[in-house]
């Protein structure tokens, strides 16, 4: 009589982990893919992988190796061609032509031997233009509030 109650619970369970593991594949199909514009992503990758030592370790090597690579990224940033119609298209024009501006000015600060400080007000006023620039490049119809 144990024995079939521990089967019947088993039982029970596994139907339990199906039945939600199905749910779950559902709910994946119905969701809408997420466009992404690779100039950004490529962007963003160099960004986090010299903004977030910098940050986090105050490790500026990253960023004093890489500048030159993240000003190429905005640069290839801005002059692509966004994968979908934008949101608020003259919204992520400004904030791409900040991005590069302000990438350019990093790496010719770093270049004239700038100092950690003066590294760090840069990058992390640089990381807040990829935010801006990121939320105005939203596809349109995703309902992303325009700033100003």
């Amino acid at each position: 009589m144990k024995k079939n109650l521990y089967l019947a619970i088993l039982l029970i369970a596994i139907c339990a982990v199906f039945t939600a593991c199905n749910q779950k594949e559902e709910v994946k199909k119905s969701e809408p893919a997420i466009q992404k514009w690779a100039e950004e992503d490529d962007f963003h990758i160099v960004m986090a992988e010299t903004f977030h030592p910098m940050d986090n370790d105050s490790n500026f090597t990253p960023i004093k190796t890489r500048s030159k690579e993240l000003v190429e990224a905005a640069q290839k940033w801005i002059n692509s061609k966004p994968p979908f119609e934008l949101e608020h298209p003259e919204g992520c024009a400004e904030a791409l032509v900040k991005l590069v501006s302000a990438s350019e000015a990093l790496h010719n600060q770093i270049q004239a031997g700038a100092s950690d400080e003066e590294i760090r007000k840069s990058l992390t006023a640089l990381h807040d233009l990829f935010h801006e620039a990121s939320e105005e490049s939203a596809p349109k119809g995703t309902g992303h509030n325009h700033k100003h």
